[in-house]
């Protein structure tokens, strides 16, 4: 019986792996850990100090939803002052955001101090666990989607949350692709980690330490709002916006004056044309067919 030491696990893919993992009870020992959430241990990785790893004895996989920056403060003190707990941890799984790809050469602040962010708390968290010799996996998913009992996505929804209160939006009529994920196929990924390191897989030791992974399908951004617009309900409102194509440097000008107002959504905006894809699909690494965006928020 192994251990699993799940942070986060109140997120949409944190909900689905819990699921899934529960059905499978006889092979895992769950232990859910977070901030506010009620019915699970109380930890907050902000604060390291106040809360510790139970059975530690027996063998452990560890596996963080949290913010990356958030786990990087806790494994930095763990390593450091409790190192023992670690003793029986076969692996570490850490979910993190392609963000650190995708916005590197952003010129807004917000999104250069993110990059940062990540990357910091990644290269620390490597650093760290070298020294402890324990396996580590971190995944960086793209535009991950799926609402899951009161959690809602921050990417889809959103979009969604704004095409039901304006009637028109225009969009360039050549948009970039994205891969988007379902908070259902990285839980899955994530099992199959955790059931290489359960298994002792070389393959896992030998594979790169950081993947960044995406769903099985590139699509437009145009044709992902309006698959997203398809699959909802007949009453919804998002229904009756319009979305209108017009020529790419049309938008770009009619675009310019939010620059002045705020250079964040400026960019924002202007990633609408990027392509963000070509990352590992979610079926090559589940050995599942491939799937067509949208997956429905079934929670198994």
């Amino acid at each position: 019986m192994i251990n699993l030491h799940i942070f986060g696990g109140s997120t949409n893919v944190g909900n689905y792996l819990t699921k899934v993992l529960d059905l499978k009870s006889d092979l895992f020992n769950l232990y859910k850990y977070s901030r506010k959430s009620k019915g699970v241990l109380k930890a907050n990785l902000k604060e390291p100090d106040q809360f510790f790893l139970l059975n530690t004895k027996e063998k452990s996989i560890i596996i963080s939803f949290a913010p990356i920056w958030h786990f990087a403060k806790f494994i930095n003190y763990i390593t450091k002052n409790n190192p023992k707990d670690l003793e029986n941890v076969l692996g570490i799984i850490i979910i993190s955001s392609t963000s650190a790809t995708t916005k590197r050469f952003a010129f807004n602040n917000y999104d250069k101090e993110l990059v940062k962010q990540i990357t910091k708390s990644e290269k620390q968290i490597i650093n760290n666990l070298k020294e402890n010799n324990i396996k580590l996996k971190i995944i960086r998913p793209t535009l991950i989607y799926g609402n899951i009992k009161n959690y809602n996505d921050r990417n889809i929804n959103k979009i969604i949350r704004f095409l039901s209160i304006i009637p028109i939006v225009f969009l360039p009529r050549s948009t970039g692709k994205r891969q988007p994920i379902h908070a259902k196929q990285l839980a899955e990924v994530t099992i199959t980690y955790i059931n290489k390191i359960k298994n002792n897989r070389p393959r896992f030791s030998n594979s790169p330490t950081i993947i960044e992974v995406g769903g099985d399908q590139e699509i437009s951004y145009h044709e992902m709002l309006r698959l997203s617009k398809d699959k909802l309900p007949l009453n919804h409102k998002a229904k009756n916006c319009k979305i209108i194509l017009i020529p790419n440097t049309l938008f770009y000008i009619l675009l310019f004056p939010i620059f002045i107002i705020n250079k964040k959504f400026f960019e924002a905006i202007l990633r609408i044309q990027s392509d963000l894809c070509g990352f590992t699909p979610s079926f090559q690494i589940t050995n599942n067919e491939p799937r067509e965006f949208p997956l429905e928020d079934d929670l198994i």
